[in-house]
C-alpha cells in the first residue's frame, strides 16, 4: 500500500523518468493538469491528463508518453540540416 499521499506525484516522476530515457533529454518536464496531453516544445513540457492519468493509471498513460516523446522528436526537425 502507498503512504503517498499525491500517487499522481510519484506516477508523474515516473513518466518523467520514462520520457527523459526515451528522448534522451533530461531537460523534459511532466506536468500533470486538466484537459488533453499536449507537448509543449518551447517550454519541454509534456503535459498528462489528469483524468487519463487517475483512470487509466500509469501504465496506460506510459504508452501515450512514448507517443508524445515522438513529437518532441518532430518538432526538432528543424535543428538538422
Amino acid at each position: 500500500m502507498s503512504t503517498d499521499p499525491r500517487p499522481e506525484a510519484t506516477s508523474a516522476a515516473r513518466l518523467g523518468a520514462l520520457a527523459s530515457g526515451l528522448a534522451l533529454d533530461a531537460g523534459i518536464r511532466i506536468e500533470v493538469a486538466r484537459g488533453e496531453w499536449s507537448w509543449d516544445s518551447a517550454r519541454l513540457v509534456l503535459t498528462v491528463a489528469e483524468e487519463e492519468l487517475r483512470t487509466r493509471g500509469t501504465e496506460h498513460c506510459a504508452g501515450v508518453v512514448a507517443h508524445e516523446v515522438g513529437h518532441y522528436f518532430i518538432s526538432r526537425y528543424t535543428l538538422f540540416r
